[in-house]
């Protein structure tokens, strides 16, 4: 999956894929989190968000989205 990157200060990038409904947000921290359930407008939300850190905290993380840290 290609990653996007993000003008964020904290996400570094973000992909989706539509056949898995798997959204990926890289953080400049160095985690990479992997959200299930998602659909392509919570991607393209995401991407053309003001602050993509609030967007991803309140719609995705709050919106009750499994999520799981990628492994090193």
């Amino acid at each position: 999956m290609k990653l996007t990157p993000l003008k964020s200060s904290n996400i570094e990038a973000a992909g989706f894929d539509p056949a898995t409904g798997v959204l990926t947000v890289k953080f400049k921290s160095g985690g990479t989190y992997h959200y299930d359930g998602c659909r392509q407008d919570h991607f393209d939300g995401l991407c053309s968000a003001e602050s993509a850190g609030k967007y991803l905290h309140k719609t995705i993380r709050g919106g009750g989205f499994k999520w799981r840290k990628k492994d090193a």
